[in-house]
């Protein structure tokens, strides 16, 4: 019983999970187009934000202990930078209380090892007020 408990489980964990694949990013460079990056993607991002002439597509991957993400930043529609970073367990619930589990990798965006890439900081500080 307790085996049949932890497949229905494991299911359901699995049926929400984001599995998007994020291996076709190696083909992604600088200029290309929004349209562009969502056929190379297989489809659109969980996440899109903007903030100072910049917009910050998220796509990721959830996996058992950790998160793949790829944040992908665009100026005037064009793609700027890209980077890969991971969300573990222990950036989301660091004293391992068990408090703060969802699968959902959107809620975890700009966590664990995230850096915003030099490029885009330089266009974000042009438009500083």
């Amino acid at each position: 019983m307790k085996k049949i408990l932890t497949l229905i489980f494991a299911l359901i964990l699995n049926g929400c999970a984001v599995n998007q694949d994020l291996s076709n990013s190696v083909l992604l460079s600088p200029g290309l187009t929004k349209q562009e990056v969502m056929d190379i993607m297989g489809g659109p991002p969980i996440q899109s934000d903007f903030e100072r002439d910049v917009e910050e597509w998220t796509y990721c991957n959830t996996g058992f202990s950790s998160d793949a993400m790829l944040a992908l930043f665009f100026y005037k529609n064009k793609l700027i930078a890209k980077y890969n970073y991971r969300v573990s367990v222990s950036d989301i619930d660091p004293f391992g209380a068990g408090n703060n589990f969802d699968v959902s990798c959107a809620k975890y965006i700009r966590r664990g090892t995230y850096k915003v890439p030099q490029e885009v900081i330089d266009i974000r500080v042009k438009f500083v007020d």
